[in-house]
């Protein structure tokens, strides 16, 4: 279950608006938007959508790499870098991914 908002900023300068869910309870999904554009994320969250299952939108531009305690929260993570070519995967995150693996999670990472 999520709850959505709808939120609305304005000013002199123009109008913003985004949409975002809260989950609320259990989700077993972590989506890692790790593409630091808004262009790929559309077709995972209209593909989890569609089978409805609950997921978690991490923003790695914003919030960092999830650490391996946080990924062993999910039953899955799908982790993805769109476009990106240089910057994909810090040897952070490839430690954070190898312990979360270690410990028996389940990853999908992909990229363009």
């Amino acid at each position: 279950t999520a709850v959505v908002f709808d939120l609305a900023i304005g000013s002199d300068l123009g109008f913003n608006g985004d949409c975002f869910m809260l989950p609320v309870g259990y989700v077993p999904v972590l989506l890692v938007d790790d593409d630091r554009t808004r262009a790929f994320e559309s077709f995972f969250v209209d593909a989890l959508n569609a089978v409805g299952k609950g997921f978690l939108r991490w923003e790695a531009g914003v919030l960092g790499a999830p650490s391996a305690e946080e990924m062993a929260q999910y039953r899955a993570v799908i982790w993805f870098t769109g476009n990106d070519r240089r910057n994909t995967l810090t040897p952070s995150d490839q430690e954070e991914l190898a312990a979360y693996l270690g410990a028996g999670g389940n990853l999908f990472i992909t990229g363009e």
